[in-house]
């Protein structure tokens, strides 16, 4: 008699546990489908949002509008329209590039924002142990104040990590910089003085 009852203890305490088994696989499974679909839903979101905050309206179409609703709105005087066009014909882009005081031409950035700005050409250069900077397709050597500049140089070779990025606004420009420990004559065979000359 205690037997039968001592075995069906067992089977009751062993059913439990394996339905509490596969009852916890069953929903820690739920729960992690439902945080993978939220990280989803929140990295797309992120996505769109940084791509909408990169994309800027055009300075002349910005006045254009304005304007085009103050003479709407308003009746004019013909010297208040007169202003009201120079300072559209002021405000439009001349082709050249207006940077501010305050704009940095030489930004230093982090990997996840290279290649993130539109109509910025992305360029590969390497730093050779002989302190020259080359473009790393074609190998012709870049100057580099004309490019990311002797501080981006500078710190590269002081914190020494795998890769270092810059941002010229000027030129419109980003730059992935790395590191090789040979000379450039090493790699390419063309010896530093024929640039010299």
């Amino acid at each position: 008699m205690y037997k039968k009852a001592f075995i069906f203890i067992g089977g009751a305490i062993t059913g439990s546990l394996v339905s509490w088994y596969f009852t916890k696989k069953k929903y820690e499974t739920l729960a992690e489908n439902e945080i993978a679909k939220m990280r989803e839903g929140y990295r797309k979101k992120n996505k769109e949002l940084a791509e909408r905050a990169r994309i800027k309206p055009d300075i002349s179409e910005v006045t254009k509008d304005r304007f085009t609703i103050h003479k709407e709105d308003v009746d004019l005087s013909e010297k208040e329209e007169n202003l009201i066009a120079k300072y559209a014909e002021e405000s439009e882009p001349t082709g050249e590039e207006n940077i501010s005081p305050n704009d940095d031409v030489i930004e230093f950035i982090d990997d996840g924002e290279f290649a993130s700005m539109n109509g910025y050409e992305k360029v590969n250069l390497v730093l050779y142990e002989d302190d020259v900077l080359a473009n790393e397709i074609s190998d012709d050597i870049v100057l580099v104040e004309d490019t990311v500049g002797q501080q981006a140089i500078d710190d590269f070779k002081h914190y020494n990590p795998e890769a270092f990025y810059v941002r010229n606004n000027q030129l419109m420009t980003e730059y992935e910089i790395t590191r090789d420990h040979r000379t450039y004559e090493e790699v390419t065979g063309i010896p530093i003085r024929e640039y010299d000359s």
